[in-house]
């Protein structure tokens, strides 16, 4: 099968931010994932399909005896990451060049390692650990090798669960026995 290229949304050219150059597809990508994030966060927060979820997510038997119908919120949950998937892989398709089965491939690890290292249950925690993670590994890809890119993350990850698993914002429970 052939690969499809994708056009992008945003404008084709550059800015130069402190002596880098970005372009306008990278600008607009985090553009989009800022207000995506916002409002995500607004989301889970205020509505009650959000604090719904919320709760099945926690403990979807206590959920459901609180009247809650866990299968409409699987669907809805199902339906949302969908929606969120298909607006990631039109931004990504752009500068990957490609759209193809395997397009996400290189972004699951560092989208799982985000998440463990800001905390699985803190949403302001996975942002950072992006953020950081992202970071770091751009300073690594100068200061080591781009291709070794996704060994640093596989590190980073392996170190994040040594040191600290609960994430930067979460918090290991402990299990009395």
């Amino acid at each position: 099968m052939r690969p499809y290229t994708v056009p992008s949304f945003f404008p084709s050219g550059s800015v130069a931010v402190l002596g880098f150059s970005i372009s306008y597809d990278q600008l607009g990508t985090v553009a989009v994932t800022v207000i995506i994030a916002a409002a995500f966060l607004l989301f889970f927060r205020f509505t009650q399909l959000g604090l719904a979820m919320r709760a099945v997510a926690i403990d979807p038997d206590v959920a459901s005896l609180l009247g809650i119908n866990v299968k409409r919120i699987a669907l809805a949950v199902w339906v949302l990451a969908g929606a969120i998937g298909a607006v990631v892989g039109l931004l990504i398709a752009p500068l990957s060049f490609l759209l193809e089965p395997n397009l996400m491939r290189p972004y699951i690890l560092k989208a799982f390692t985000a998440a463990i290292m800001g905390g699985l249950y803190s949403f302001p925690g996975v942002i950072v650990g992006g953020l950081v993670l992202g970071i770091a590994e751009a300073l690594a890809a100068v200061a080591i090798s781009i291709h070794l890119r996704e060994p640093f993350v596989f590190v980073v990850l392996l170190l994040v669960l040594l040191v600290r698993p609960g994430g930067i914002f979460g918090s290991v429970k402990q299990a009395r026995v």
